[in-house]
């Protein structure tokens, strides 16, 4: 559904866990199924990316319902659209400055957005959105409420939104890259206030192009991991986190990642930054679904939903994009182990 930090996955066990103690005929019990996160994005860009969208409002929610496998087989039933939405829902997003209600939302319905091949029906796919003009404010909190008109029942969440997670340096025209091998290239940034945990990740982007002829250049990307899932310690923000970045990975990367090709140009465009934060019901919800490596296998299904399954919770993530300086591309050029690629000023 949405992009990039952070990647959101739902994880259908919570459809299929079991239990020790059941009846074969316990009565069907309506259940919910939500699953969003409230992003809030910033981009601080100097030099422009593809996703000129970046910045955009629009907020998605995949909610479904549990559906009651009443003698049919249960993978068939999931196959049916008709099983996991439900027209009679009114949808509403409320927000909150502190206690006090300030706006509230009705969600509109979009099948703009294919599902993905798997165990439920694909590829058409309802999600709930934000209506147009919607803008998330950082200093509020949010709560979701599912109402069936049809028979009164009601599934609610509550999250509190990530504030901006802020660089040490604003980037300019004149803070470039610098990867220097077997150097540690620090970058550090200010926590925002509710995130639990982090990706950083870097994202190298560059032209490739046959010969001489720079009219059919294409550009490309080598994704770079930097950490995943690194805890913050505490939830208020504000806190100084940095990282040493290894200039010796920098070069080893792109090594790895572009084929030896004679006939090829290439050119560093520049480096894309993504930091993103994760809020606290979302790391929980990671953590307890994440596989268990020891002797005991069961696990408590965790869910922050009212009257229901699944998480609402939120997310933060600022990007930038820069180019490298002329040593770095220097290296680059002239140095073993990436001086056989092609790269040129």
């Amino acid at each position: 559904m949405q992009k990039c930090f952070l990647y959101f996955s739902v994880l259908l066990g919570l459809l299929s866990s079991c239990k020790t103690d059941f009846e074969v005929n316990d009565p069907w019990k309506q259940e919910n199924i939500i699953y969003a996160l409230m992003t809030n994005k910033d981009s601080i860009n100097t030099y422009t990316l593809k996703d000129s969208d970046y910045l955009s409002s629009v907020q998605y929610f995949s909610i479904t319902k549990m559906f009651s496998n009443t003698g049919g087989n249960a993978g068939s039933i999931a196959k049916i659209s008709d099983s996991l939405y439900n027209k009679n829902w009114v949808v509403t997003l409320y927000e909150f400055n502190g206690s006090t209600l300030s706006d509230s939302f009705t969600l509109i319905t979009t099948t703009s957005i294919p599902k993905d091949s798997g165990v439920f029906a694909y590829p058409y796919q309802v999600l709930y959105r934000t209506p147009t003009g919607f803008i998330l404010k950082p200093s509020r909190t949010y709560k979701i409420k599912v109402y069936d008109t049809k028979t009164k029942f009601t599934s609610t969440a509550n999250t509190s939104v990530i504030q901006k997670i802020q660089f040490q340096y604003t980037p300019n025209a004149t803070y470039l890259f610098r990867f220097i091998p077997n150097t540690s290239s620090p970058i550090t940034f200010y926590s925002g206030a509710n995130a639990k945990f982090y990706d950083l990740t870097y994202t190298i982007h560059y032209w490739e192009w046959p010969g001489v002829d720079t009219s059919s250049k294409v550009e490309k990307t080598i994704p770079w991991p930097i950490f995943r899932n690194s805890l913050n310690a505490g939830l208020s923000g504000g806190e100084t986190v940095t990282y040493g970045v290894l200039g010796s990975d920098f070069f080893n990367r792109i090594y790895n990642a572009v084929p030896v090709n004679p006939g090829v140009h290439r050119k560093i465009k520049g480096i894309e930054v993504s930091i993103a934060g994760g809020g606290d019901d979302i790391y929980t919800y990671i953590s307890v679904n994440s596989p268990s490596i020891g002797i005991v296998q069961k696990k408590t299904d965790y869910t922050n939903i009212n009257n229901g399954y699944g998480i609402f919770s939120s997310r933060s993530e600022t990007k930038y994009f820069l180019p490298v300086n002329g040593q770095t591309i220097d290296t680059l050029m002239l140095k073993s182990p990436t001086n056989t690629l092609g790269f040129i000023k």
